[in-house]
């Protein structure tokens, strides 16, 4: 039991308590420090969550901060910063052997995050995947399907791989390819699909819809119908205007061979976000 307290008696005294106290008082102000900037963030960003760049700043300066924190808090403290230092390189060495997937995807997304090839809310393809766009956080991306199922998507994966961004461009295009039978009139069949595109809400008049023949073969002629929408509108106009075609061609008696719906992405155009 005295062998217990005077090594405890020889710890009191040997520690340097004045630099520990020292050390303490700068981690607790460096909080408070930290507490400052995360509120100066909020303050600036109304809802910081949607907002991906500052959001990861915010993260990244937290963390930067942190680290100076304890860097500063070892060397008043007295602490050999070459034992740290040789230490640290070895942990480093081995986290980065055992951790080579997460720090990719930490770049990839510090990539993503300045790039900008999408933000939350937009409808975005990748990796067989389609849906809106939830968070991009540092390792992965959050994604909600048309179906209502939540995704994620390591951003490795979606830097690597092509990406289809669908509501970037604030108007899309619906193609429609029709073949139409040698006896029957392209001049009527053209009224009827300009008539059909004039009724339709959705369909927008600038750019105008376009009727053009793309090809003659043996048993048809291939003709071509572009009509524009809103890519907020996009989807059900999709679904609606291909069944007004339709009804309209075959309530004129027309006898069509084959209907064909493509999909396409306006080219040229500037994002208006």
């Amino acid at each position: 039991m005295q062998e217990i307290l005077k090594a405890f008696t020889e710890l009191r005294t040997d520690l340097p308590w004045k630099n520990i106290f020292l050390g303490v008082v700068i981690l607790i102000l460096g909080q408070l420090l930290i507490k400052a900037i995360d509120w100066f963030f909020d303050l600036i960003f109304k809802d910081i969550s949607v907002n991906p760049r500052a959001y990861n700043i915010r993260k990244f300066s937290i963390y930067f901060y942190n680290m100076i924190l304890l860097l500063l808090f070892l060397k008043i403290t007295g602490v050999d910063m070459k034992v740290i230092l040789v230490s640290t390189g070895f942990l480093t060495l081995a986290i980065g052997f055992a951790a080579r997937t997460p720090v990719s995807n930490l770049i990839s997304g510090i990539f993503l995050v300045f790039e900008r090839p999408f933000v939350v809310g937009d409808v975005i393809e990748v990796n067989d995947y389609k849906g809106e766009v939830i968070s991009l956080n540092l390792l992965s991306l959050t994604m909600r399907t048309l179906d209502n199922l939540m995704v994620r998507i390591p951003n490795e994966l979606v830097i690597s791989t092509a990406v289809r961004n669908v509501s970037f461009f604030p108007i899309r295009r619906l193609e429609i390819l029709y073949l139409l039978s040698h006896k029957e009139s392209l001049s009527r069949l053209q009224e009827i699909f300009m008539e059909t595109a004039e009724r339709n809400e959705l369909a927008l008049d600038e750019p105008e819809p376009y009727f053009y023949v793309k090809k003659f073969t043996e048993n048809a002629v291939e003709v071509c119908f572009l009509v524009w929408s809103s890519a907020d509108d996009f989807f059900i106009f999709q679904s609606e205007f291909p069944q007004e075609i339709h009804r309209a061609v075959k309530k004129s008696g027309i006898d069509s061979i084959r209907t064909q719906i493509e999909l396409t992405t306006p080219l040229g155009m500037v994002d208006k976000k």
